[in-house]
Protein backbone atom coordinates (compact mmCIF):
# COMPACT_ATOMS: atom_id res chain seq x y z
CA UNK A 1 0.00 0.00 0.00
CA UNK A 2 1.51 3.38 -1.00
CA UNK A 3 0.51 5.93 1.22
CA UNK A 4 0.87 10.19 0.59
CA UNK A 5 2.97 11.62 2.58
CA UNK A 6 0.46 13.18 4.88
CA UNK A 7 -1.15 9.89 6.01
CA UNK A 8 2.09 8.48 6.34
CA UNK A 9 2.80 11.23 9.17
CA UNK A 10 0.06 10.43 10.27
CA UNK A 11 0.42 6.67 10.78
CA UNK A 12 3.83 7.97 12.47
CA UNK A 13 2.30 10.08 15.04
CA UNK A 14 -0.75 7.20 15.39
CA UNK A 15 1.85 4.72 16.21
CA UNK A 16 3.83 6.77 18.26
CA UNK A 17 0.88 7.55 20.57
CA UNK A 18 -0.19 4.03 20.37
CA UNK A 19 3.36 3.12 21.71
CA UNK A 20 3.12 5.70 24.68
CA UNK A 21 -0.30 4.81 25.36
CA UNK A 22 0.66 1.64 25.86
CA UNK A 23 4.04 2.30 27.70
CA UNK A 24 1.97 4.44 30.26
CA UNK A 25 -0.86 2.37 30.57
CA UNK A 26 1.71 -0.75 31.33
CA UNK A 27 3.41 1.10 33.93
CA UNK A 28 -0.24 2.49 35.04
CA UNK A 29 -0.75 -1.28 35.57
CA UNK A 30 2.44 -2.12 37.70
CA UNK A 31 2.50 0.75 39.76
CA UNK A 32 -1.68 0.10 40.30
CA UNK A 33 -2.46 3.85 39.35
CA UNK A 34 -5.55 3.58 37.90
CA UNK A 35 -5.48 7.09 36.47
CA UNK A 36 -2.20 6.21 34.86
CA UNK A 37 -3.36 2.85 33.35
CA UNK A 38 -6.95 5.02 32.35
CA UNK A 39 -4.85 7.31 30.49
CA UNK A 40 -2.98 5.13 28.96
CA UNK A 41 -5.50 3.37 28.03
CA UNK A 42 -7.37 6.42 26.48
CA UNK A 43 -4.10 6.75 24.29
CA UNK A 44 -4.31 3.43 22.99
CA UNK A 45 -7.81 4.03 21.64
CA UNK A 46 -6.67 7.62 20.23
CA UNK A 47 -3.75 6.11 18.54
CA UNK A 48 -6.06 3.17 17.02
CA UNK A 49 -8.88 5.41 16.08
CA UNK A 50 -6.24 7.72 14.08
CA UNK A 51 -4.82 4.54 12.72
CA UNK A 52 -7.84 3.10 11.33
CA UNK A 53 -9.60 6.62 10.18
CA UNK A 54 -6.29 7.27 8.38
CA UNK A 55 -6.52 3.72 6.79
CA UNK A 56 -10.12 4.05 5.79
CA UNK A 57 -9.21 7.61 4.47
CA UNK A 58 -6.63 6.18 2.11
CA UNK A 59 -8.68 3.40 1.05
CA UNK A 60 -11.94 5.73 0.29
CA UNK A 61 -9.32 8.25 -1.40
CA UNK A 62 -7.10 5.98 -3.42
CA UNK A 63 -8.66 6.28 -6.79
CA UNK A 64 -5.35 4.75 -8.42
CA UNK A 65 -7.37 1.52 -9.52
CA UNK A 66 -10.12 3.08 -11.17
CA UNK A 67 -7.66 5.57 -12.98
CA UNK A 68 -6.39 2.87 -14.28
CA UNK A 69 -9.40 1.15 -15.30
CA UNK A 70 -10.57 4.67 -16.42
CA UNK A 71 -7.38 4.77 -18.78
CA UNK A 72 -7.82 1.44 -19.82
CA UNK A 73 -11.82 1.82 -21.01
CA UNK A 74 -10.75 5.13 -22.57
CA UNK A 75 -8.39 3.65 -24.60
CA UNK A 76 -11.00 0.99 -25.32
CA UNK A 77 -13.39 3.62 -26.57
CA UNK A 78 -11.24 5.06 -28.38
CA UNK A 79 -10.28 2.21 -30.39
CA UNK A 80 -13.62 1.72 -31.23
CA UNK A 81 -14.06 5.03 -32.42
CA UNK A 82 -11.47 4.75 -34.67
CA UNK A 83 -12.56 1.42 -35.95
CA UNK A 84 -15.95 2.72 -35.91
CA UNK A 85 -14.79 6.09 -37.94
CA UNK A 86 -12.96 3.05 -40.77
CA UNK A 87 -15.92 1.05 -40.82
CA UNK A 88 -18.10 4.37 -41.45
CA UNK A 89 -15.25 5.45 -44.41
CA UNK A 90 -15.16 1.75 -45.83
CA UNK A 91 -19.74 2.15 -45.69
CA UNK A 92 -19.13 5.24 -47.19
CA UNK A 93 -17.06 4.53 -50.08
CA UNK A 94 -18.88 1.27 -50.63
CA UNK A 95 -21.96 3.09 -50.53
CA UNK A 96 -20.23 6.00 -53.55
CA UNK A 97 -19.07 2.56 -55.70
CA UNK A 98 -22.61 1.41 -55.77
CA UNK A 99 -24.08 4.38 -56.59
CA UNK A 100 -21.92 4.87 -59.26
CA UNK A 101 -22.27 1.30 -60.40
CA UNK A 102 -25.81 1.85 -60.29
CA UNK A 103 -25.66 4.58 -62.77
CA UNK A 104 -23.85 2.98 -64.99
CA UNK A 105 -25.46 0.48 -65.14
CA UNK A 106 -28.76 2.93 -65.68
CA UNK A 107 -26.43 4.59 -68.58
CA UNK A 108 -26.24 0.99 -70.37
CA UNK A 109 -29.84 0.05 -69.78
CA UNK A 110 -30.80 3.31 -71.35
CA UNK A 111 -28.51 2.56 -74.04
CA UNK A 112 -29.29 -1.27 -74.74
CA UNK A 113 -33.45 0.22 -74.44
CA UNK A 114 -32.91 2.98 -76.94
CA UNK A 115 -31.20 0.59 -78.99
CA UNK A 116 -33.79 -2.32 -79.02
CA UNK A 117 -36.53 0.78 -79.48
CA UNK A 118 -34.75 1.90 -82.34
CA UNK A 119 -34.28 -1.65 -83.90
CA UNK A 120 -38.13 -2.71 -83.21
CA UNK A 121 -39.47 0.69 -84.89
CA UNK A 122 -37.20 0.45 -87.92
CA UNK A 123 -38.92 -3.67 -87.84
CA UNK A 124 -42.32 -1.98 -87.30
CA UNK A 125 -41.83 0.49 -90.07
CA UNK A 126 -40.76 -2.72 -92.70
CA UNK A 127 -43.21 -4.54 -91.66
CA UNK A 128 -45.74 -1.80 -92.14
CA UNK A 129 -44.60 -1.35 -95.65
CA UNK A 130 -44.70 -4.60 -96.37
CA UNK A 131 -48.57 -4.88 -95.05
CA UNK A 132 -48.93 -1.55 -96.97
CA UNK A 133 -47.46 -2.79 -100.28
CA UNK A 134 -49.11 -6.63 -99.97
CA UNK A 135 -52.77 -4.59 -99.25
CA UNK A 136 -51.96 -2.66 -102.65
CA UNK A 137 -50.80 -5.57 -104.95
CA UNK A 138 -54.12 -7.55 -103.83
CA UNK A 139 -56.23 -4.75 -104.12
CA UNK A 140 -54.14 -4.62 -107.12
CA UNK A 141 -55.29 -8.04 -108.47
CA UNK A 142 -58.80 -7.81 -107.51
CA UNK A 143 -59.05 -4.67 -109.49
CA UNK A 144 -57.68 -6.72 -112.52
CA UNK A 145 -59.48 -9.74 -111.66
CA UNK A 146 -62.99 -7.20 -111.54
CA UNK A 147 -63.82 -7.94 -108.00
CA UNK A 148 -64.22 -4.49 -107.50
CA UNK A 149 -66.97 -3.41 -110.05
CA UNK A 150 -70.02 -2.94 -109.03
CA UNK A 151 -73.04 -4.23 -110.93
CA UNK A 152 -74.54 -0.77 -111.40
CA UNK A 153 -73.70 1.12 -114.55
CA UNK A 154 -71.53 3.74 -114.51
CA UNK A 155 -73.25 6.90 -116.18
CA UNK A 156 -71.06 8.23 -118.67
CA UNK A 157 -69.93 11.91 -118.68
CA UNK A 158 -71.01 12.28 -122.22
CA UNK A 159 -73.33 15.27 -122.86
CA UNK A 160 -76.76 14.22 -124.21
CA UNK A 161 -77.75 15.78 -127.32
CA UNK A 162 -81.45 15.01 -126.67
CA UNK A 163 -82.39 14.60 -123.07
CA UNK A 164 -85.54 12.25 -123.88
CA UNK A 165 -83.51 9.85 -125.14
CA UNK A 166 -81.60 9.59 -121.80
CA UNK A 167 -83.12 6.91 -119.32
CA UNK A 168 -84.74 8.94 -116.78
CA UNK A 169 -84.61 7.31 -113.24
CA UNK A 170 -87.24 5.77 -111.77
CA UNK A 171 -88.49 8.39 -108.76
CA UNK A 172 -89.84 6.67 -105.93
CA UNK A 173 -93.33 7.38 -104.66
CA UNK A 174 -93.90 9.36 -101.99
CA UNK A 175 -95.74 8.12 -99.15
CA UNK A 176 -95.63 11.22 -96.76
CA UNK A 177 -98.72 12.84 -95.62
CA UNK A 178 -101.24 10.52 -97.70
CA UNK A 179 -100.23 12.32 -100.64
CA UNK A 180 -99.56 9.59 -103.46
CA UNK A 181 -96.72 10.81 -106.17
CA UNK A 182 -97.10 10.63 -110.00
Amino acid sequence: MSLSKGERTTMAGGIALLATGTGIGARGAVTSDVPQSLAGTCLVITALTTIVLTLAHHWVTDTRAERQELARSIGEAEAERRRFVALRGALEAESARSVSDLNEQRTKLAAQLFTERETMRKEFEDRRLQVAGDAFRIGAQMERAGMLKSDDPVPSNLIRLFPEQAPQPERERSRGHGVVGP
